[in-house]
């Protein structure tokens, strides 16, 4: 027998207190039949600018997929960044020669010449996790595209001519300002890694912090 789930979001713009007669009316209603769920309430600390540090991280390991995260400021005055990994495509091998990957310079290239990275941005991330050589796998920051078929990384690469094996994992880091009593809704594909190999300024999946003191943040995760 399924599970459900189901999120509800409301919005009302009115003259009136009890927020009656509103001039606009907004309800959106998403529903799910997830596996599992995640359901807390967490406390986020930090430093003002230490963007890539807290003191609570949450990355959801046990999950395989995320459908979708709420995420609740609670406290009444301070607000909190909260950071995530999203994935928006699937690279595919492109067969034939597949991808070349060069140790001195970064680079790797789709040796197909098939536009493998046409929709990929400089700072985004590609994850990968069946590389020939165990060396590429892991996450790799893109630091500069030549052009649609070759791009170079942040991380070491081990040469390797044809692989016809390696696919990514195509995603970009989020971050966003959640005011205290503020609220947000990310509607699922976020990236889970297995195993980073290699560091990358994105490794959590998820995290939050506090900008000038501390908030509870309630949490709620639809997944499987």
């Amino acid at each position: 027998m399924p599970d459900y789930g189901k999120i509800e979001i409301k919005g009302y713009y009115s003259a009136n207190a009890d927020y009656s007669n509103p001039q606009a009316k907004f309800d959106a209603t998403t529903t799910f039949t997830p596996v599992t769920f995640v359901n807390g309430r967490i406390v986020a600390s930090g430093a003002v600018g230490a963007d890539n540090t807290s003191v609570l991280t949450i990355t959801p390991e046990m999950l395989a997929d995320v459908s979708n995260i709420v995420i609740k400021n609670t406290d009444a005055a301070v607000p909190v960044i909260v950071f995530w990994v999203s994935k928006i495509y699937d690279i595919a091998n492109p067969g034939g020669s597949g991808f070349n990957m060069t140790a001195s310079s970064k680079k790797i290239v789709d040796a197909s010449s098939g536009g493998a990275f046409a929709n990929v941005q400089i700072g985004e991330l590609l994850y990968t996790t069946n590389a020939e050589d165990s060396t590429n796998r892991g996450s790799h920051t893109v630091v500069t595209k030549v052009d649609n078929n070759t791009i170079t990384v942040n991380n070491t690469l081990a040469d390797d001519t044809g692989d016809t094996t390696i696919t990514f994992e195509h995603a970009v880091g989020n971050r966003q300002k959640v005011n205290a009593g503020g609220m947000l809704n990310i509607p699922g594909n976020i990236l889970i890694r297995s195993a980073d190999i290699a560091s990358s300024t994105w490794r959590q999946e998820l995290q939050f912090q506090a900008i000038g003191g501390h908030a509870v943040m309630e949490v709620l995760i639809f997944g499987s």
